[in-house]
């Protein structure tokens, strides 16, 4: 089944992540992430349960998808046909994304960097897509729409709804507060938290400090020292 051979903590995130609709790969760097993602969509490609793989990633690192990790993970019996989104698309690679409407039998490998998502042209291109074909959609380096005033991360979560099966892969799910974590477990699935927006989670769960008077009590607390009368 595999084209290279997967370690044992590899080989338990595919126990854990077979058949679920949505799941998160928290992961450190280094650790494998893009194997057990793409070893989970051929498993699910083999099944007959999904025939196109798209890759939302930061810039650069969706290409190095296609150039790098596909050759290297996806098994040999997959055939695939491989595009990747660019916002000025050359003739050759506007004929790649065109062949993956092909109606031949085959896994469709699409990747766009993230940016990409909040403009007009490359929704659209994805969003045809997603409505063609049965997805397995992966958000990589997830915590890049933790904003979630942010255009991509508004039209991801409403992306979301067409993917078949949606997965999330970051080693770093927080990177400023843990209020991070609500719009990329929202792209997987709104029940996981089960709170109907960012604002009604923020008030449940966070408590706003000011940050200068809460450095201030601590001297103060450290010294011994009073406030001024």
């Amino acid at each position: 089944m595999f084209k290279t051979r997967p370690f044992a903590h590899q080989l338990e995130a595919l126990r854990l992540m077979d058949g679920k609709k949505a799941y998160a790969l928290l992961m450190e760097q280094g650790t494998g992430k893009t194997k057990c993602l793409i070893d989970d969509a051929a498993r699910l490609y083999g099944k007959g349960q999904v025939n196109a793989l798209v890759v939302i990633a930061p810039n650069g690192v969706h290409r190095n998808w296609i150039i790098n990790e596909i050759p290297t993970h996806l098994p040999d019996w997959v055939e695939h046909r491989c595009a990747w989104w660019a916002s000025t698309m050359k003739v050759a690679e506007k004929k790649a994304y065109d062949d993956l409407f092909k109606p031949d039998q085959f896994l469709r490998v699409f990747t766009m960097n993230i940016e990409a998502v909040a403009t007009k042209k490359g929704l659209e291109a994805l969003t045809k897509l997603m409505r063609t074909f049965n997805t397995y959609m992966v958000l990589d380096e997830s915590s890049k729409i933790k904003n979630h005033q942010a255009v991509r991360t508004k039209n991801l979560l409403k992306l979301s709804n067409l993917a078949k099966y949606r997965r999330i892969a970051t080693g770093t799910p927080v990177t400023q507060s843990p209020l991070d974590v609500y719009t990329q477990f929202a792209f997987l699935d709104e029940e996981i938290i089960n709170i109907p927006s960012y604002f009604v989670f923020k008030a449940r769960y966070a408590e706003l400090v000011d940050e200068n008077s809460h450095i201030m009590r601590h001297i103060m607390q450290r010294t011994g020292a009073r406030r001024a009368p």
